[in-house]
């Protein structure tokens, strides 16, 4: 028995990622959002926490650009 696909394999088996620009929403500490970058794909994260958007700006140094917000009004 094989181990389960992550999200991120999921979704690259379904979406060529590279070129598009893809919405992250509820992109946590941004690792998925980077991995879509890593594919390339041109990737916004959007965090409701204000530290938590910092934290992962900080983390994924650039591949990404974060946005603090929720899905209801997206800061887009």
């Amino acid at each position: 028995m094989s181990a389960p696909l992550s999200h991120f394999d999921r979704l690259a088996q379904l979406v060529p990622l590279a070129g598009r620009d893809v919405l992250d929403i509820g992109a946590g500490d941004g690792a998925v959002a980077a991995q879509m970058a890593d594919a390339g794909a041109r990737v916004t994260g959007v965090e409701i926490d204000a530290d938590r958007v910092a934290r992962a700006s900080a983390k994924q140094g650039g591949k990404i650009t974060m946005r603090e917000g929720r899905a209801e009004a997206l800061p887009i």
